[in-house]
C-alpha cells in the first residue's frame, strides 16, 4: 500500500485482503484481487455442489472437518449454517482442526460413530496427511470437497496413490 505499486494477489483465500479496501479505498486501492474464490465463495460454491449432488450420492448425514484458519471460516460457516437449509442434509458432526494434527483417527472414528454418509472438507495444509490416515483407516465414507495440496501435480504421489476415488475441488 505504501509503495502505491499495483498488486495482483493470487492464492488469497480470506476475503480479509478485499475487505481492507472497503475499509479504506485510499490506502489499499492498488490492490487487486486476481482469484481464486475466497473462502466465502468456496463456502457458497460447496453448499450448491452438495445440495445438487446429494440426493444422487445417498447423502443426508454428513460431517464437517476444516481447518482452523481464517479462509476456512466462512467454508465452515456456509456448510453448518446453509447446507441444511438448501439440501436434506444433516450436519451430524462439525469440527476445525489444527494444522499441527498429526493423528486425525479420533476424528474419523468420531464421524464414523455418527454414521455419516461423507466427511465435508476445506483443508490445505494437512491434505496429505489426513487422506493417507482416511485411507488407511478406511472408514465408510467418502471425504470430499476443497483439499488445496490436491492441485499439485505430485499430491497422488505424495499420499502414495492413496488420493484414489476422492472428489476435491483445488
Amino acid at each position: 500500500a505504501q509503495s502505491e505499486t499495483i498488486h495482483f494477489g493470487g492464492g488469497v483465500g480470506t476475503p480479509k485482503a478485499t475487505e481492507l479496501i472497503a475499509q479504506n479505498y485510499d490506502k489499499y486501492k492498488y490492490f487487486f484481487r486476481a482469484g481464486p474464490l475466497n473462502g466465502l465463495g468456496r463456502g457458497r460454491e460447496q453448499v450448491r455442489w452438495v445440495s445438487n449432488a446429494a440426493e444422487d450420492l445417498g447423502w443426508s448425514n454428513v460431517a464437517v472437518i476444516t481447518e482452523d484458519f481464517l479462509w476456512t471460516e466462512p467454508v465452515h460457516d456456509a456448510l453448518v449454517n446453509d447446507l441444511p437449509n438448501e439440501a436434506d442434509v444433516e450436519i451430524s458432526m462439525e469440527t476445525r482442526v489444527s494444522s499441527e494434527t498429526e493423528d486425525y483417527t479420533p476424528v474419523l472414528q468420531y464421524a464414523e460413530s455418527q454414521n455419516v454418509d461423507a466427511v465435508l472438507v476445506a483443508i490445505a495444509h494437512l491434505g496429505t496427511t489426513l487422506i493417507s490416515q482416511w485411507a488407511d483407516y478406511q472408514p465408510d465414507f467418502p471425504l470430499a470437497g476443497i483439499n488445496s495440496l490436491a492441485s499439485d501435480p505430485a499430491f497422488y504421489n505424495n499420499v502414495g496413490g492413496k488420493s484414489e476415488y476422492l472428489t476435491f475441488s483445488t
